[in-house]
């Protein structure tokens, strides 16, 4: 199939007003995650905890290998760690694996567990440097969303890692750990050179209150887009604000209108955590459709969706994947 189009995305946002989604993942409003997450706790009770069961701390921490599998409920452990990415207060019981003699880039994936979970990745020590963090990245095999996977986690063989299965609020369940080296890992790429001929998103800068009448969105009332053509590159700006106390991200909707159907490449280049996803324009707002994504990028790496784009019109969501700390 002929490619029609490439779209390059360097530093890309959006943001504002309440969300209409069925799926809160491309909302701009914290408050709307939060609300879908907490609608979705497995309900699981914790048993008594077993304290200093294998696994409790990162004392008496479970080695696994790379790749290697485990399994495992956090509902008989108690809370000893916590780490905001982006949600932080949980009080779910939290179980410890020790990574040692490993080099390469590993990823981590909890996806196919039954409850809200968390992963997160300390170095040296635990607590210790943390090198890698996620709460939502994947849903399990039958769609169920708010599970955590990292990927191309950087791990040496003379330094020892500490990972952290965990649960968002007080949530707990059974869990399916895998490791495994990581492939296709994005390269390092320079957010802050926007190259000559690029179109610049100018989007005012967000403050706080800020009402994204430019390009929301599905997040804006009325919904408002930036047209774009193919075979371009785009530099804007994201990042975070407050809207009457809440915590709030700038999304960026983009839209394209194909011809005819056809292969379509869309990659984002942040200073910042960011997600990328494509959507059928067709169907409109009232059902979000994916065509790619979302797909989820490290600061300083670039991160790609190549979908079959159907005739008409086309979206391309960009934003932070973080709703507090992007300034």
């Amino acid at each position: 199939m002929k490619k029609l189009c490439t779209i390059l995305t360097a530093v890309l946002v959006l943001g504002v007003a309440a969300s209409a989604f069925a799926t809160s993942q491309f909302s701009n409003n914290i408050a709307d995650v939060i609300a879908e997450k907490n609608a979705n706790l497995s309900g699981n009770v914790p048993n008594p905890p077993e304290i200093l069961v294998g696994g409790e701390t990162c004392a008496n921490a479970t080695p696994i290998g790379v790749p290697a599998s485990s399994s495992g409920t956090t509902c008989d452990n108690v809370n000893d760690y916590d780490e905001a990415c982006p949600y932080t207060g949980s009080t779910s019981g939290d179980e410890v694996y020790v990574i040692s003699g490993v080099s390469g880039q590993v990823t981590i994936d909890l996806c196919n567990s039954a409850y809200d979970t968390k992963v997160y990745v300390y170095e040296g020590s635990c607590p210790g440097t943390l090198v890698a963090c996620n709460d939502d990245a994947c849903n399990d095999p039958s769609g169920n969303p708010f599970r955590s996977i990292v990927s191309c986690v950087n791990l040496n063989a003379s330094s020892t890692y500490y990972v952290v299965v965990d649960g968002y609020f007080g949530d707990c369940g059974s869990y399916n750990i895998s490791t495994s080296f990581s492939s296709g890992c994005p390269a390092p790429c320079d957010p802050e050179n926007c190259p000559p001929g690029a179109l610049l998103e100018g989007e005012p800068v967000c403050g706080t209150n800020y009402v994204d009448a430019y390009n929301g969105g599905c997040n804006s009332i009325p919904n408002v887009f930036s047209n774009i053509p193919c075979d371009v590159t785009v530099c804007g700006a994201g990042g975070n604000y407050s809207f009457n106390g809440l915590s709030y991200r700038d999304t960026d909707w983009y839209a394209f209108n194909l011809p005819v159907a056809g292969q379509v490449t869309a990659t984002m280049c942040a200073s910042f955590d960011s997600q990328l996803a494509a959507i059928d324009g067709n169907i409109g707002c009232g059902f979000i459709t994916l065509t790619c994504g979302s797909v989820f990028g490290t600061a300083g790496t670039s991160v790609s969706c190549t979908w079959s784009a159907a005739a008409g019109a086309n979206w391309i969501f960009a934003a932070t994947s973080a709703f507090s700390g992007v300034p």
